[in-house]
Order: structure tokens, then sequence, then C-alpha cells
């Protein structure tokens, strides 16, 4: 066979120690955990389905419990109709604690 071949680097040009170079990472933020039920809620809005549901709603509030991760699930007509329902939901939520 082939004999095997080593390559010895002279030198390295600029354009390779660029491509080469190593950032240094940022260190991770830290992320704030909840300990609490309750205490941290994560909110999204999901933009319209192409389907509406049999009532004809196409939006999906999703809420999210840090602590316990607990999700509730509310369907909206429009977007218009979120804020509402946040308040709502807020609403029912300090009555129980």
């Amino acid at each position: 066979g082939l004999l095997k071949f080593k390559y010895h680097k002279e030198h390295l040009c600029p354009s390779c120690e660029q491509g080469k170079s190593k950032r240094a990472s940022h260190p991770p933020k830290p992320v704030p955990n909840s300990r609490q039920r309750l205490h941290l809620l994560h909110m999204d809005l999901c933009r319209p389905m192409r389907i509406a549901s049999i009532n004809g709603k196409r939006y999906v509030l999703v809420i999210v419990d840090d602590c316990s991760h607990y999700t509730w699930v509310h369907f909206l007509r429009s977007k218009d109709e979120a804020p509402a329902v946040i308040i709502k939901f807020l609403k029912r939520i300090t009555v129980l604690l």
C-alpha cells in the first residue's frame, strides 16, 4: 500500500487563524426557579390555527406554573380576548390562594 503522509504546518495564514479561533463563551444567566406554586407563571399565545374549533376559536393561550409545571389551556376567538382572559384567570387563582 501507500505510505502514510505526514503534514507538518510551517505557518498558519491569518484567515485560518481567525477561523479556528475560539471565543470565550458567556456564563449562563441564572434562571429564576420558583419554589412556590403560582409565584411565577409563563404564558404563551399561539398564532391562529388554520382550522377553527367547533366554536370558532382559533387562538390558544397556554399558562404554565413554573414550580409545579401545571398547565392551563384557554381557547380564544381572537388575540384581543387574551388580556381579559388573563385578568380573569389571575383573579380566579388569587381567590384559591
